[in-house]
């Protein structure tokens, strides 16, 4: 029991420095484009919901060499990156592995949160292009989490109730 509230403790304090680091990340950068446009001037340059409409730009423009190659893999691996440590957190946190279609929609739900929030303090794009990439993310670290509970316990883990008696108590 003292061992499980440890690791609660230590998988809380990760969950918080990896908040900070997150919100830093996506809020404490400039204001994007010039505080004298209007919100809705803003929003008309600050929103794509086009799939895959950034990411092929900046295809285009590295083909170009109208864009540092530096730049283009920080913004799209960057955005992938960022989110893998969720799931792990998450499945800290709460004891056992998320379903996939439920970390699928609190995953999407955080953020669509997220991209609305920086559209409406103008510290960055509100892009579905950021959507997908971070679900990626996510959906990788999900694959992390099941490789490490496949390798550790030699079956698939869901929740504690699949898990072979002897080995429950690795979970606690």
């Amino acid at each position: 029991r003292q061992m499980r509230n440890q690791r609660f403790w230590i998988c809380i304090t990760l969950f918080v420095f990896y908040a900070v680091i997150l919100f830093g990340i996506l809020f404490m950068r400039p204001i994007s484009y010039s505080p004298d446009m209007s919100f809705k001037e803003y929003a008309e340059h600050a929103t794509n919901f086009v799939p895959f409409h950034m990411i092929r730009n900046y295809m285009i423009a590295l083909k170009n060499n109208r864009i540092e190659p530096y730049l283009v893999f920080a913004n799209i691996i960057g955005n992938i990156v960022i989110f893998i440590p969720l799931p792990m957190l998450l499945s800290g946190l709460t004891g056992r592995i998320l379903r996939w279609i439920k970390l699928f929609g609190i995953g999407l739900l955080t953020l669509i949160c997220l991209e609305i929030i920086q559209l409406l303090t103008r510290r960055g794009a509100c892009d579905v292009d950021d959507v997908l990439l971070n679900m990626t993310g996510i959906l990788l670290g999900y694959l992390i989490v099941r490789i490490y509970a496949r390798k550790k316990y030699g079956i698939p883990v869901h929740n504690k109730e699949h898990v072979k008696p002897e080995m429950k108590q690795d979970l606690d």
